[in-house]
């Protein structure tokens, strides 16, 4: 398994949810079904990791077979299945996060806005600096892990992405730590992590009558955005920090509405456009007066 401290971290999570679960059982004792019943109701990244552990027990003899693997469950299809946020939707949710947070209110507005607007992965949003941000632009030049950790954003590349407006103005109208390089902290002043993050966004999410949303939607929506505004994936993808030229945002991220489309679709032949009902005789002399 990984070295790093973030994915040692994450494996710990997985490893000590199996251990409560299995408190007592002998790794060889572990058969299929209770395997699979139990796999059903983790997360697939618990499942990966155990069936990992017990790929490892299998080549040092510790048990003869791996019950985990090939159970053949139903994956989903993840982030190609949301249904992303409209604009209004995004508005409406950052306006909940003042409802919610009071003081703090402006704060948590503005990192849910840059999130949606600017794409920003939560890492690269927790490692943001005040010296990262222009008039109408964001430098993106590092990233949070799960453990507190500074490194370079995913893919190692530096990128410089555009501040869209609404995201200019949220960042405008919150507090600013005069004290601190980062442009978003806790209320306590302290840097953000994965799991304070969850502390200020479930609430809201749910006043916001989405329990279960995840943070990262905001993402989803920005590339979705994009794409309505007549951006192509390769695009996108610059401004996400995808290496792929477009194809992971063409294929999972972005999915434009039909009405969008049409609309675009109809923008694209309004010069060429003919009325599909020929004026009578009558009326062409008349306009021809």
């Amino acid at each position: 398994m990984g070295r790093d401290p973030a994915s040692r971290r994450t494996y710990g999570y997985a490893l000590r949810a199996f251990a409560a679960d299995f408190a007592g059982t002998s790794l060889a004792d572990v058969d299929r079904p209770r395997a699979r019943a139990w796999a059903l109701q983790q997360p697939k990244g618990n499942v990966y990791v155990v069936r990992t552990m017990f790929s490892d027990a299998v080549r040092d003899g510790l048990c003869q077979s791996n019950p985990f693997s090939q159970l053949r469950l139903e994956q989903s299809r993840g982030r190609r299945d949301l249904v992303a946020l409209t604009e209004p939707e995004v508005t409406r949710l950052a306006d909940v996060a003042l409802e919610v947070h009071g003081d703090y209110g402006p704060t948590f507005r503005a990192m849910i806005l840059v999130a949606a607007y600017v794409g920003v992965r939560p890492g690269e949003l927790f490692a943001l600096e005040h010296d990262d941000l222009n008039v109408d632009e964001v430098g993106v030049r590092q990233s949070r892990d799960g453990t507190g950790q500074l490194k370079l954003p995913k893919n190692g590349r530096v990128r410089t992405v555009i501040l869209p407006p609404p995201a200019r103005e949220a960042l405008l109208a919150m507090p600013r730590h005069i004290d601190a390089p980062w442009v978003f902290t806790t209320k306590r002043g302290r840097t953000f992590t994965k799991p304070a993050l969850n502390l200020y966004w479930s609430p809201v999410r749910a006043a916001f009558g989405r329990p279960t949303m995840h943070f990262y939607e905001l993402r989803h929506f920005c590339a979705t955005h994009l794409l309505e505004l007549g951006l192509s994936h390769a695009d996108v993808a610059m401004q996400l920090g995808h290496t792929d030229g477009g194809k992971l945002v063409m294929s999972t991220y972005g999915h434009p509405s039909e009405q969008g489309a049409r609309q675009r679709l109809k923008a694209a032949f309004t010069p060429k456009v003919k009325p599909l009902r020929v004026a009578s005789r009558s009326q062409a002399r008349s306009d021809s007066a």
